[in-house]
């Protein structure tokens, strides 16, 4: 899956400022966290793709595709504990 016209080197801005700042009241917040959070992860990001991820879902706690990507990038690290911190940012 490709992401055109999107800025992958700046993910954050993948979350509308909106989005960011007002949480749960948005209708697609968990799917713009859970996005970002593949972003995240697919560069490598774990820790920060986990933390989109928990965001994800609090906003929207029934949904079985975040709770997968949460548990897939929860086992990335555990598989590869200090990835995100050896990178330089």
């Amino acid at each position: 899956m490709g992401l055109t016209g999107v800025d992958t080197a700046r993910p954050d801005a993948l979350v509308a400022p909106s989005s960011r700042d007002r949480g749960a009241q948005q209708p697609n917040y968990a799917e713009a966290r859970n996005n970002l959070g593949l972003v995240l992860a697919s560069r490598g990001r774990i820790d920060e793709a986990i933390a989109q991820f928990q965001k994800a879902l609090e906003a929207n706690p029934t949904s079985g595709e975040i709770r997968n990507n949460l548990g897939a990038a929860l086992a990335s690290r555990k598989r590869n504990p200090g990835a995100d911190r050896s990178e330089s940012r």
